[in-house]
């Protein structure tokens, strides 16, 4: 069952942001699949380790496109990255004392989604409109 979907209401208007944020939500439904489902530590492992890599490359894009552009709010937003990988590494260090728990999966699924939802509805949204509009709708 996926804990995230993808919908317009998610879309920041540039294209690999968008991109990149349906993989993500794929891959945090994947994630989150194998631990409530208490699939091998193999599998969990190689999902969540996935993850993590892909979402460190895409803040690493989001904040070379706000360089470039100049976005006012990049401290700021850098800021909301570097806290979630702090999270997120609490809960990878969490699944490795403990492995896979139902406890463990409802907090992924509270932190991740939650935060990953309310970030992109705002701070991606607000940072794209600028790119949008920094860039004469040309950021890539």
């Amino acid at each position: 069952m996926a804990i995230a979907q993808w919908n317009d209401s998610l879309a920041t208007g540039v294209n690999t942001v968008d991109t990149q944020h349906k993989e993500i939500i794929r891959m945090i439904n994947e994630s989150h699949e194998a631990l409530s489902q208490g699939k091998g530590r193999e599998y969990v492992e190689k999902a969540i380790g996935f993850l993590s890599s892909y979402v460190i490359e895409h803040f690493k894009g989001e904040e070379e496109l706000m360089a470039k552009y100049g976005y006012p709010a990049r401290t700021d937003h850098v800021r909301q990255h570097e806290a979630f990988l702090n999270d997120f590494t609490g809960l990878v260090s969490e699944y490795n004392t403990t492995g896979s728990s139902s406890f463990l999966a409802i907090n992924f699924q509270q932190s991740v989604v939650k935060w990953l939802v309310n970030h992109i509805m705002k701070v991606d949204k607000e940072m794209a409109a600028f790119l949008i509009e920094e860039s004469g709708d040309k950021v890539a």
